[in-house]
């Protein structure tokens, strides 16, 4: 329909100026296909070159192969050229916190109830949050690369910890690996769920044949808890709610509706489910998922998404929409687990813009040490510094906070390479963790500001990693530039102790959001000048 000041054309024109436009063809129309394959065509005849050029190494980095040796199929080699994952540039995400909002009862029966304290997982009832921000959590996915478990930031490494995993959690870290066979078949989850949920075994395989495997639907498991709950078959209703429970948390997958039926034996004791290191199995989860979706072709996230989210509040307050509720976690009378502060609000960015704003950070954006205020809650517990591999099942991933000690108040020094899995016996170093924990600290220093690093280790990160996902400048081969990160106005105490006085105290105000200009902060302020050599008045 044409507009009221638009001039009209009779059918002679409009004939007229049809036949002085050239004939298209129709292989030569462009559409939006054709223009997609051209995109990917260019990009890969600049990644087909890029090992020609005379600078070792890919664009952008990473120049000295020896650590990152997965990056050829790395979403961030790819970014580095503007090509994205698809139309479509955040990835799909699984989280099931409304879903299991309404599956949590007000009040379990005392018997479930105490079986539940005692397995250590109580908490993950009310630690999901509602929705997560795909946008958010895609960008430091991009971050992510398996060989280091680690995200890689413009300023270092930094990864999700036990010591994180437990303060959000409130779930276990320390105990047994679990030794399940890697998958069940259907045949095998329809007995399993004959001998411990309650069920004929024709029933069983009727639910494991609708899902094709050794799968049980969150929907079946919950049906099965209101039965038995109902009936007074408690041991059965315990194991199908706590299947079900880690099913929609620390167990989440891709597949958005299933449970993996190799979990079930897990609480075949009630009694005894308290011996297993749910922490580590958040962590080999979530660690697993996001090596996947690292990777170019993938467009799925699977793990528990909530421990992301929060974790990414936790540390970077200037990114994404932070919202907190009114639960208070950190006053020893309450408890909660901190994932309880924060709440969903929806985001206003896309993981383009996000990946710019991360890339523009500093390490003084970063609270490095969140949790000070919840150590009269969840005490530090030297586990969180094993170096090494963690084990759920036959999965196992790098665990190396090694590499991220500025997280601990420990200056961030070049770290060694990491262990090869295939030689590295994990059950023997976990059990002997207290030797690991040694190697890490023995030559680790306090840092004097939050953020401090040895003279030589940006140096080598930035030959190791590939820091930043875009390209500022027009010709992508560049090497990045060497950052310069202004030090904070101290005056880098010679003694160790105030030193480390002068880093907690850092690491406390950093938490509480304190500034000098408020009254209730200034003597904390006065006390940090001092720590640092500053006058005494």
């Amino acid at each position: 329909m044409a507009h009221c000041n638009e001039p009209r054309l009779d059918e002679e024109e409009v004939h007229d100026q049809q036949c002085d436009q050239p004939p298209i063809h129709a292989e030569e129309q462009p559409n939006h296909q054709n223009l997609e394959q051209l995109a990917h065509q260019a990009v890969e005849q600049l990644m087909h070159q890029e090992m020609e050029q005379p600078v070792r190494g890919y664009r952008g980095g990473p120049y000295d192969l020896s650590l990152l040796t997965r990056y050829e199929g790395h979403v961030a080699r790819r970014l580095w050229y503007g090509q994205e994952r698809g139309v479509k540039k955040e990835l799909k995400v699984a989280s099931h916190g409304k879903k299991l909002e309404g599956w949590v009862p007000p009040q379990l029966p005392p018997l479930i109830e105490g079986w539940l304290e005692g397995s250590g997982l109580s908490a993950l009832q009310m630690t999901s949050m509602k929705m997560v921000d795909a946008n958010l959590l895609s960008a430091f996915v991009e971050r992510w690369h398996p060989e280091t478990s680690s995200f890689h930031m413009p300023f270092g490494e930094m990864t999700i910890t036990l010591y994180d995993v437990a303060c959000l959690l409130h779930i276990p870290i320390k105990g047994d690996f679990y030794d399940q066979p890697p998958s069940v078949t259907e045949e095998g989850a329809a007995a399993l769920a004959e001998e411990l949920l309650g069920v004929t075994y024709d029933e069983a395989r009727a639910e494991t044949a609708r899902n094709r495997g050794g799968y049980y639907r969150q929907e079946w498991l919950y049906r099965l808890f209101d039965m038995h709950h109902q009936t007074g078959m408690l041991d059965c209703a315990a194991r199908a709610y706590m299947l079900l429970l880690v099913g929609c948390t620390i167990f989440t997958d891709k597949s958005f509706t299933l449970v993996e039926a190799k979990y079930l034996p897990l609480f075949r004791n009630l009694s005894n489910c308290g011996k297993y290191c749910w922490g580590a199995a958040a962590l080999v989860t979530l660690y697993e998922h996001l090596g996947d979706a690292s990777m170019f072709t993938c467009k799925q996230l699977g793990g528990y998404v909530t421990l992301l989210q929060c974790w990414i509040h936790e540390y970077f307050p200037s990114l994404g929409n932070r919202a907190e509720s009114r639960i208070c976690c950190d006053k020893p009378e309450k408890g909660a687990a901190r994932a309880m502060r924060w709440k969903y609000k929806q985001g206003t960015l896309k993981v383009d813009q996000i990946r710019r704003l991360i890339d523009d950070l500093t390490p003084a954006s970063v609270i490095w040490r969140p949790f000070e205020s919840h150590r009269q809650i969840i005490p530090f517990d030297d586990i969180c510094l094993y170096n090494g591999c963690l084990r759920w099942c036959n999965t196992l991933v790098l665990y190396l906070p090694q590499r991220c000690l500025r997280q601990f108040g420990y200056m961030q020094y070049i770290p060694p390479p990491p262990p090869d899995p295939r030689t590295f016996d994990v059950d023997v170093e976990w059990i002997d963790y207290h030797s690991s924990v040694h190697r890490v600290i023995e030559g680790a220093l306090p840092v004097t500001y939050t953020f401090e690093v040895t003279e030589t280790y940006m140096e080598w990160y930035y030959n190791v990693s590939h820091p930043r996902l875009i390209c500022s400048g027009e010709e992508p081969h560049r090497p990045v530039p060497l950052p310069v990160y202004s030090v904070p106005n101290d005056a880098r105490p010679s003694d160790p102790r105030l030193a480390l006085i002068a880093s907690e105290l850092q690491g406390y105000l950093d938490e509480i959001g304190a500034t000098p200009e408020k009254p209730m902060h200034r003597h904390l302020y006065h006390a940090l000048n001092l720590a640092r050599g500053g006058p005494l008045y």
